[in-house]
């Protein structure tokens, strides 16, 4: 059966709801690096088994739970990702005994799915740990230790150190703190009582008070507004002369850029198991400045990046009007001189693939070690830099602590826990039920994730294991790498999201580390930055998005066998991008027969504006497809404007989802519709079905 009969939507959707909000308990492998735009492996366990399987995924039999509770093993198929990215449809693949293609122009993805599909000698790994600690780990913990302001205790350890940016008011020339809150962080996560800091004194005092209320000083008596700063919306008002500029136009202006000071340090006591804030004293500052001097001397023989932040690209357009200047700027002296003793030690590691995942714990962590980490005040922890995916400039950021604590999150330790869970899932991968708000793991016995890295097809077709062929670099001509005509049995993959996310920008935050352990061993870590011009998506220029786009479909076409399907998924909430995703496939001679909504990796932002992928099922168009005459185009009109009839009879009653739904029922009519050239016709419709969306 077809999966465009067999894809049960409605269970894999509840599935993959849960495994969104909490991917770390229920697909802990994909918790090993961060990549962007992750789908959910149960969404794709699904489409790799509605395809190879001929049984159903679900039963509501107590003797048949369904085949997708059941082992597999379609030995001999092979399935091609073009844009692997981090790798969820080879891992999940994997699984289920498919040898894979993985292709992506990202060295930083490439890294991750490979360390994905490594083995790791758990007892090893341990023993390293150990030695790491040793040899350095307990230096840098000593980095990150303050007095316990409970019991006395001069060795309780920092877990966050608060600092606010300054800057000189170009008006009155006074030195200002730039608080965008006067908050520091609720006293107990569920408690009234939040601890602020005084705009005027600096003094930290707890208050019960409401928040967006005033407050008054217990040191000082300055009356203030905690929720209200001093910079809203990168508005600066100088508390002395109450002059208001923009911060950008302070930085460009006047050549100056952000200084930063400490003003609150959260911390963590061994001895009396106290965990609470405190001011920052003269002991906490000579410390910081005596680690700084000795990164000052030693740093010209330590490894930590050294390149200038590229101009392209608006993320890092950002940060540049900002003032920051080189990746090194996005770490304190505290933090690189600790990140670069401890990659330092990583490096003296002899065992290749064992050194490499330290190198990926240690490049993991690092999205909570850099001074764009905010804090949330709310739940008491640190943000990483990355959770809008994109680089922004918190006027308040937390320092993290490089090593770790018994406290705390986002540190080194804490990833080589992550990976240690990992890798205990690839041994004995499990499943989640859910019945009646329950779940419920369901282990699989026999399920295993674990390939061989190949370098070739010819070794690939070989392999009698679901072995993988993973490469660096461009899909647009697969001939390069060997890939024969009709040798692929299904294409499964994400493709780049046109204007959306710029994955290599961003990922040269961790790639200008990650090519100091790798570019060696590995030729494609060997350019200062990853910024490609092959990458699909970079460029905002509509004919060179889809004509690229083109060229790999039509390569898919090529390796794909006759009666082998594209599955993608796709997010986006313009229709312009919808319009090019069909052409492209219209161009490269496919024919979308299904479309499924289905939830996405995370909620909703301004940009995509829904919390759900659509999954496209295309395959090649044949001699037997009906052919388009003005009749077939009349009906496929008809039926459109029939669906639009109904989806508007239901206003005031429809359920999350509804329009998503109506939305990937139409899809198909439309790439059918396409194939007749009026793509105007194709604009104008999912113009009105967006503008629909925006209405409701």
């Amino acid at each position: 059966m077809p999966i465009e009969k067999n894809f049960p939507v409605a269970s894999i959707q509840e599935i993959a709801k849960v495994e969104s909000q909490r991917r770390q308990f229920y697909r802990p492998i994909y918790s090993i690096h961060k990549s962007w735009a992750r789908r959910p492996g149960s969404t794709f366990r699904a489409i790799g088994l509605a395809h190879f399987s001929d049984t159903h995924l679900f039963s509501s039999t107590e003797d048949d739970e369904g085949a997708f509770y059941r082992n597999h093993n379609f030995s001999g198929k092979i399935v091609l990702d073009p844009f692997c990215g981090g790798g969820t449809s080879l891992i999940e693949l994997n699984r289920l005994g498919v040898k894979s293609i993985g292709i992506d122009l990202n060295p930083v993805a490439w890294f991750t799915t490979k360390k994905e599909l490594d083995s790791l000698n758990t007892e090893k790994f341990n023993q390293k740990i150990t030695w790491i600690f040793n040899h350095v780990g307990k230096r840098i913990k000593e980095f990150y230790q303050t007095k316990c302001s409970e019991c006395g205790s001069h060795h309780a350890d920092i877990m966050y150190t608060f600092w606010v940016r300054t800057i000189q008011c170009p008006s009155c020339q006074s030195n200002e703190d730039l608080f965008k809150y006067y908050i520091i962080g609720k006293m107990q996560r569920k408690s009234r009582e939040t601890l602020v800091i005084c705009p005027e004194c600096h003094m930290l005092f707890s208050t019960r008070e409401d928040l967006s209320s005033q407050s008054t000083c217990l040191n000082c008596e300055t009356k203030f507004i905690p929720q209200k700063g001093n910079c809203k919306k990168k508005i600066f008002t100088c508390t002395k002369c109450e002059s208001e500029f923009r911060l950008v136009d302070i930085v460009k202006e006047n050549v100056q850029s952000f200084s930063s000071r400490q003003i609150a340090i959260e911390f963590y006591c061994k001895k009396c198991r106290y965990r609470g804030y405190k001011s920052v004293d003269e002991e906490d500052i000579k410390n910081y400045n005596k680690i700084v001097d000795l990164f000052e001397e030693q740093k010209e023989n330590l490894p930590y990046p050294r390149e200038i932040l590229p101009e392209s690209g608006s993320n890092v357009k950002n940060l540049i009007n900002y003032g920051f200047k080189t990746f090194a700027a996005l770490f304190n002296p505290r933090q690189l001189f600790s990140l670069s003793l401890l990659l330092e030690t990583i490096l003296l590691i002899k065992d290749q693939n064992l050194k490499e995942f330290f190198v990926s714990a240690f490049s993991s962590s690092l999205e909570f070690h850099t001074v764009l980490s905010p804090y949330n005040y709310t739940m008491k922890q640190i943000v990483n830099v990355f959770n809008f995916q994109s680089f922004l400039v918190p006027l308040q950021y937390v320092e993290n602590n490089v090593w770790g604590t018994d406290k705390g999150n986002g540190t080194f330790i804490t990833y080589l826990e992550k990976i240690k869970r990992a890798k205990e899932y690839c041994e004995a991968p499990f499943e989640i039920r859910i019945q009646e708000n329950r779940i419920t793991r369901i282990p699989i016995p026999g399920d295993r994730i674990h390939a061989q890295i190949l370098e070739n097809f010819d070794q690939l077709k070989e392999s009698v294991n679901a072995d993988t062929l993973l490469i660096a670099g461009t899909s647009i001509n697969l001939m390069k790498y060997g890939i024969p005509d009709q040798s692929v049995d299904l294409v499964l993959t994400d493709p780049p999201y046109f204007d959306y996310i710029q994955y290599s920008e961003l990922a040269n935050f961790f790639y200008v580390w990650l090519r100091l352990a790798l570019k060696e061993t590995y030729s494609w870590f060997e350019s200062s930055t990853i910024i490609s011009e092959e990458e699909i998506g970079l460029q905002k220029d509509d004919l060179l998005f889809v004509s690229q786009l083109i060229k790999v479909f039509r390569e898919c076409r090529r390796v794909l066998k006759d009666k082998s399907p594209l599955i993608f998924t796709f997010h986006h909430s313009n229709p312009k991008a919808w319009s090019l995703i069909l052409k492209a496939l219209n161009e490269s001679q496919f024919l979308l027969k299904a479309a499924f909504p289905i939830i996405s990796e995370f909620r909703a932002r301004p940009v995509t504006g829904s919390n759900f992928d659509i999954i496209l099922v295309a395959r090649k168009t044949t001699e037997d497809d009906t052919p388009i005459t003005v009749d077939t185009c009349t009906s496929i009109e008809e039926e459109i404007k029939v669906k639009f009839q109904k989806f508007s009879d239901k206003y005031g009653k429809r359920k999350e989802g509804e329009w998503e739904k109506l939305f990937a029922e139409i899809l198909p009519l439309l790439s059918f519709y396409l194939l007749h050239g009026t793509e105007n016709d194709l604009k104008k419709t999912l113009a009105e079905l967006f503008q629909m969306k925006k209405f409701l």
